[in-house]
């Protein structure tokens, strides 16, 4: 005979629903009161809660940009000119940090003493020194402590470093730039299509794509196919002396470089920071992942005749990305979200063009939305491509 249910009072299921309950009637009514009161202030102040502010003009001047701005651009250019800028230095920091945090965390594990030594104190030091310390000093003290103009330094390959900024030699369209872009294209197509007819006829055979030809070598296939097709037509082009695009030097002329490309001192002093003090804790995520796999995979490596160059690349970093991809997803998250701190030294990020346009605009709880949504959009973004890697990997690793 089943016992009675207990009385409502008693019941953990009942209670445990009545207080969730509970919880979700108190947060509502909180956020319900919240929004009132902000809407309520807000119409006192006269400030209407729309997006209509993003179509005016901007009335300032973006110091650095890629994309065309000026002062008679609306906010939401202005808006837009600011998340580019976030963009720009959190894709080059994060390709930077990876580089240097892999060859620094693999050289904590060097047998060698000094190497061993250097690479720990680099770790130690940078990781445990504030990141907005870190900014203020390489802009202050380093990048705007640089010779001046005329004394400008030097570099091979025609690169000048002053306290202005970082010059560079860049790329210059010419008459041959539209057919080889062109080429390009019609290469990539082709590589693309050559990796579709290998899935589909390994799918057709009943292949698994964890067995045989994993989907990085059709990945690699797809990509030789591409890549020898524009090499080939560029050699032709190098050989017959119309190369598809040209060089441009920056010389000095007047009060200022001209010519090439070019760096403003905030951009350098950030991306130093940020690539820097990511590399070291990235850095520490390879070597954990390293020390993860089993000695004994080294030593059958060894075994067979394997150097540790050749076994650190083809049996220990294979095993070791399962442990090292996923940490890593945090870092790139926290190299992104730390370049807001471009607002201490005056880079026109995506926080800095938000707040001037809060200051000129009085929207602030539009912008703050705006900011806030782009940096959950971005990071998400970073998130999903990392998952998929890491979910490619591991089936390719099985």
């Amino acid at each position: 005979m089943n016992a009675p249910d207990p009385p409502l009072h008693r019941n953990p299921k009942f209670l445990r629903g009545a207080a969730q309950a509970v919880f979700a009637l108190v947060f509502v009514y909180l956020v319900s009161a919240m929004l009132h009161n902000m809407v309520v202030e807000l119409d006192k102040r006269n400030l209407p809660l729309g997006f209509d502010f993003l179509g005016q003009p901007a009335g300032f001047t973006i110091s650095e940009t890629i994309i065309p701005f000026d002062d008679r651009s609306a906010y939401g250019w202005a808006f837009l000119a600011g998340i580019v800028n976030t963009l720009q230095v959190s894709g080059l920091g994060i390709v930077l940090a990876t580089t240097i945090g892999v060859i620094v965390g693999v050289s904590r594990l060097s047998k060698n003493f000094l190497v061993r030594t250097l690479a720990t104190t680099y770790v130690e030091i940078l990781r445990n020194i504030p990141l907005l310390v870190q900014l203020i000093v390489w802009y202050t003290v380093v990048f705007l402590n640089l010779p001046p103009l005329r004394r400008s330094l030097s570099l091979p390959g025609g690169v000048q470093i002053n306290n202005r900024g970082v010059y560079f030699p860049w790329f210059a369209a010419n008459d041959q730039t539209r057919t080889w872009l062109m080429v390009c294209a019609v290469a990539a197509l082709t590589g693309a299509v050559a990796w579709w007819r290998v899935e589909r006829r390994r799918r057709a055979n009943g292949a698994i794509r964890t067995e045989g030809r994993s989907w990085a070598q059709s990945w690699g296939m797809a990509a030789a196919w591409m890549l020898g097709s524009v090499a080939f037509i560029t050699a032709g082009w190098a050989l017959t002396g119309q190369p598809p695009f040209g060089m441009d030097y920056p010389v000095l002329k007047g009060f200022n470089f001209r010519g090439g490309a070019s760096v403003s001192p905030e951009f350098a002093a950030l991306l130093t920071g940020l690539t820097l003090y990511t590399a070291a804790f990235i850095a520490e995520v390879v070597r954990a992942g390293i020390q993860a796999v089993d000695k004994g995979q080294g030593e059958a490596a060894a075994a067979l005749g394997l150097g540790r160059l050749q076994s650190l690349r083809h049996v220990i970093l294979p095993q070791a990305m399962r442990v090292i991809i996923p940490p890593m997803v945090n870092q790139y998250l926290n190299l992104t979200k730390n370049s807001s701190l471009a607002v201490a030294i005056a880079f026109p990020d995506l926080v800095a063009v938000g707040n001037t346009i809060i200051n000129q605009s009085g929207n602030a709880v539009q912008m703050m939305v705006l900011i806030m949504g782009t940096y959950l959009v971005i990071s998400l973004a970073i998130s999903w491509l990392m998952n998929r890697f890491n979910q490619r990997f591991r089936l390719a690793g099985r």
